[in-house]
């Protein structure tokens, strides 16, 4: 019998259904750490202890993460590879969690989601500075469409939180830039390192410079109140890990360029959340701008 008889078209279909259901529900758990993170901050808690606790709790599953990753592992990484690993995590998860856990404190989780939802056009524009990629008209256009949904958000957001959406917007899109940084830089490892195994290296690697950021300018993770310690242990777990585990496992099934159009759920949800749970309010502009910000940045990841 033939291979190409042999394949079940069904089996096929039901993977695929598989793979976006795994990207969908990765998207929608990762919406929650914007909500988790408010909430904490509404016990007094500060951004570096906030970020500090989540990646104290996420720490083993980080460990056991690497250890498979590396058992699996058909050879050693060499000193080159380790030396690009750790640079692209301090830059994807050292700067840039600092820097969207403090403009979280600023701005509301719908407005953090949708910035960090710029970096597919950062990742395009880096592509074209870097390694000369010319920008298609279509880009132009999605780029275009997005920033200008861009702006009517934070403008619609400005007017209902007043001056400090820009302090704190200036935060959240210096993470998006850095996430843009570490993903055309794990585009070019990746094929070499493995996935798993860069992924879990580059967050270990970054999670080692926050603790030492902590060490010498946080305050102490004991003897907070006991909802703060739940809070720590869904930001790193529904938050963090497995949303990071749901989405390798549904890109292997759907394809990157599928999973990337599926992520847009991902700010529409945080968008619920944040009114469900906090209270924040879903006006005209913001619902107008979102829109336009979703359907460019999808321009964007369907070209690609």
């Amino acid at each position: 019998m033939s291979s190409s008889a042999q394949k079940d078209p069904t089996n096929s279909t039901n993977q695929r259904l598989k793979g976006v259901l795994l990207v969908l529900l990765s998207s929608i758990t990762m919406s929650t750490k914007a909500i988790v993170a408010k909430l904490t901050y509404l016990e007094g808690i500060d951004a570096l202890t906030t970020l500090s606790m989540r990646m104290f709790f996420a720490v083993p599953l980080l460990v056991l993460s690497a250890y498979f990753a590396e058992k699996k592992a058909d050879r050693r990484l060499n000193r080159r590879e380790i030396v690009w690993i750790v640079l692209l995590g301090i830059t994807g998860y050292y700067f840039s969690t600092l820097g969207d856990f403090y403009g979280l404190a600023y701005i509301s989780a719908s407005l953090e989601r949708l910035v960090l939802f710029l970096y597919p056009t950062f990742v395009v524009l880096l592509s074209a500075v870097l390694f000369r990629k010319r920008l298609t008209r279509w880009q132009g256009l999605a780029l275009l469409v997005t920033y200008v949904g861009m702006g009517i958000v934070f403008h619609n957001e400005r007017n209902l939180s007043g001056p400090f959406v820009v302090k704190g917007s200036l935060f959240v899109l210096g993470c998006s830039i850095g996430y843009a940084i570490y993903l055309v830089g794990a585009g070019r490892l990746i094929p070499h390192v493995g996935a798993s195994r860069f992924n879990a290296y580059s967050l270990l690697s970054g999670t080692v410079f926050l603790f030492i950021h902590w060490f010498i300018f946080g305050r102490s993770l004991f003897g907070l109140p006991w909802i703060v310690y739940v809070y720590g242990v869904l930001l790193a777990t529904i938050g963090t890990v497995i949303p990071t585990v749901l989405l390798s496992k549904g890109i292997a099934l759907t394809g990157a360029g599928p999973a990337a159009i599926l992520t847009t759920v991902g700010p529409i949800s945080t968008i619920v959340l944040a009114h469900v749970l906090l209270g924040e309010p879903i006006t005209l502009g913001q619902t107008l701008g979102s829109l336009l910000v979703l359907l460019g940045v999808t321009l964007v990841s369907l070209r690609k």
